[in-house]
């Protein structure tokens, strides 16, 4: 699986953070992570990242403080639309684990960079 490009859809909020750096250390351990701030760089809108999720074969994405901004939203929407596999990194006690997502959903349209969304995965039973 290491050699499938996997894109990682994450928070602006968190790129460059230290708490980047320990998703992606976890993620790296098994997936070839494209990571837009750190393999890609600023491409103006969202477009040429969906171009980019479209040519993975998953998509990984990380909440920020429960919810997703737009961009991530757009990004787990389209890979969604396409039949990819997506999966949301959180955390588990002191492990992250990685969940199955089923969808999203808005929460909050003028909310672009915090609470747009959120992730929606299967309830466990």
């Amino acid at each position: 699986m290491k050699k499938d490009k996997v894109y990682f859809a994450h928070s602006k909020m968190i790129y460059d953070t230290p708490y980047e750096g320990k998703l992606l250390n976890f993620l790296r351990k098994k997936y070839n992570i494209i990571c837009p701030n750190r393999d890609v760089g600023e491409l103006g809108d969202i477009k040429p990242y969906l171009k980019i999720v479209d040519k993975c074969k998953m998509v990984i994405c990380a909440e920020y403080k429960k919810y997703i901004g737009r961009g991530v939203y757009s990004e787990v929407e389209r890979a969604l639309k396409k039949k990819k596999k997506v999966l949301v990194i959180r955390w588990k006690g002191k492990n992250l684990i990685l969940i199955p997502v089923i969808g999203v959903k808005v929460n909050d349209e003028d909310d672009w960079r915090h609470r747009y969304g959120k992730i929606i995965v299967k309830e466990k039973k």
